[in-house]
């Protein structure tokens, strides 16, 4: 196949992955639900909505909130926020909601959910000329075309309101103009590379340390001459998108160095500064811990993606093995920076043990999937190399091709179960259950008014914004400020598990409270009396 063909399937693909990749929205967007307003899977995705939505508008970052002067811990906000004065604000880093908002304000807010499937096309077809340097064209092309299948790149495209995938889109296309600075010498590319590598990391801030040491790499593999005005040069642009987040940082929570979940955290850090908690966030947030980056490698990576892992797994052995024999020192520099990004991320993330779903277990849509992508797509070349390795010594040209064929199909094939059929958050699942949160959402919107606040363990994401929420209730102290907002504003509360968690503010509180309507077998709506 020659490598005009390569590229001109490259881009087809690309363009029809954009429309697989955005399709989940089409079915759930609120016109198709008969529904005022959009409903998500996640509190993250609900909180990143509403800000993207509320900046492209009004071009503000909060929204006011005068019950949360009534609260002594500002109560009333859901998850995914914080609160500073009475306002609520957004709990993340701003890089992802003001370059969505922005996007959404010159186009319409309806792109928002196309961004990162729009970027992934140009990705795929960077992610292939990078590695086209390295692995030359064979590798290159098939690991840029089992990257439009990969499970978790797939997923989160499909799911666009996370930042990840727009980080790791913005950081393949940055490394790709920064190789290219070097092979044409020209200045521009640089600049490209330092602005998109920098938008990156206004998205996943504390993923610095990583993209620090593989952008390094990425800069000096290629020069011939050792000069230093040109990475000057880069690190100057990369700062430049930083201006408009520390801004936004300043004015929201009174630093450029705070962000959404830090300002609580700094408060209790006896005399520590922004300063002092960024350097933990960079080196070890969640502290060490190798028993659970074990744990979430094993769960998250070995048995959630086998057939990634292994291939990719006997690839990297298959390197080791011939090393000082078959390769050039730009694979090894690869594989040498494969294996320091994956030590950094593994011990940065893996240290951290939690389950974001209510069930309990590892599922793609958990977030250490998300943290653990650029693993998985440095992967690929690895995993395709092994694959021609093998294929390359049998002689048989129909057997080597069906081989190869079965090979193909069977990545497609575990792909497409993991991302649609797979667990309780495949895609399927999630469509079913936000469409079920659209039913509960009418029912309660029915017997609820307009200015009423509605406190829930996990359900603030179906009613948030049209009805105010709080979710932290599950302590006396809680409760006693729950008891000052209802005196003045008609508060409910959904319960989720058979009335007994109405039953622990009846153990725990002077709040009365009466049943307005029951919603299923587990699920019913409490009205607090004044």
């Amino acid at each position: 196949m020659g490598k005009g063909k390569k590229n001109v399937i490259l881009i087809v693909l690309a363009v029809v992955f954009f429309f697989i990749y955005s399709y989940p929205y089409f079915f759930l967007r609120p016109e198709a639900q008969g529904s005022e307003m959009w409903i998500f899977n996640t509190p993250d995705e609900t909180a990143n909505y509403f800000f993207i939505d509320q900046f492209s508008q009004s071009g503000n970052l909060t929204q006011d909130e005068p019950l949360n002067n009534l609260s002594d811990f500002k109560l009333v906000h859901p998850r995914g926020t914080t609160v500073i004065g009475e306002s609520i604000a957004p709990g993340t880093f701003l890089g992802f909601i003001l370059f969505e908002g922005a996007v959404s304000k010159i186009i319409t807010p309806a792109f928002a959910f196309a961004v990162i499937p729009f970027f992934s096309i140009f990705t795929v077809l960077c992610f292939y000329f990078l590695i086209k340097e390295i692995f030359g064209d064979k590798i290159a092309f098939w690991s840029a075309l089992l990257l439009l299948f990969l499970p978790a790149f797939w997923y989160y495209n499909s799911r666009s309101l996370f930042n990840n995938v727009l980080f790791v889109d913005f950081l393949i296309i940055g490394w790709y103009f920064l190789r290219r600075s070097q092979s044409r010498q020209k200045i521009l590319f640089l600049i490209f590379g330092g602005l998109i590598i920098g938008l990156a990391l206004t998205m996943r801030t504390s993923d610095a340390l990583w993209v620090g040491v593989l952008s390094l790499v990425c800069f000096f593999s290629g020069r011939n001459k050792k000069q230093f005005w040109p990475i000057i040069i880069f690190a100057v642009f990369v700062f430049l998108p930083f201006i408009p987040i520390l801004f936004f940082q300043n004015q929201l929570f009174g630093s450029p160095f705070a962000v959404g979940y830090a300002p609580k955290i700094l408060e209790k850090s006896a005399g520590a500064s922004p300063m002092v908690f960024w350097f933990k966030q960079f080196i070890a947030p969640f502290g060490f811990n190798l028993e659970n980056v074990a744990f979430n490698i094993y769960h998250y990576f070995v048995q959630m993606f086998w057939w990634l892992f292994w291939p990719a797994f006997f690839g990297a052995l298959t390197v080791i093995i011939f090393w000082r024999k078959n390769f050039e020192k730009k694979i090894k520099i690869y594989f040498i920076s494969f294996f320091a990004v994956s030590f950094l991320i593994c011990l940065y993330y893996g240290s951290w043990f939690f389950y974001n779903n209510l069930m309990m277990k590892p599922l793609i849509g958990s977030s250490q999937a998300r943290y653990l992508l650029p693993i998985y797509i440095m992967s690929l070349p690895l995993l395709v190399y092994f694959a021609d390795f093998i294929l390359s010594r049998i002689k048989i040209k129909k057997a080597r091709l069906a081989i190869g064929s079965v090979a193909l199909i069977a990545f497609i094939g575990l792909s497409i179960n993991s991302v649609f059929f797979a667990g309780e958050e495949s895609l399927s699942s999630i469509i079913k259950t936000v469409k079920n949160y659209q039913l509960i959402n009418k029912e309660v919107s029915s017997v609820t008014e307009t200015d009423s606040v509605i406190i829930s363990s996990y359900s603030d994401k179906m009613f948030f914004p049209r009805r105010k929420v709080i979710f932290y209730w599950q302590e006396p102290r809680f409760l006693a400020d729950i008891g000052k907002i209802a005196a003045v504003a008609p508060v409910y509360f959904y319960d989720i598990d058979n009335g007994r968690e109405v039953e622990y503010i009846k153990n725990n509180s002077n709040l009365k409270y009466e049943l307005v309507k029951k919603i299923n077998e587990k699920e019913s709506l409490y009205r607090i009396l004044k």
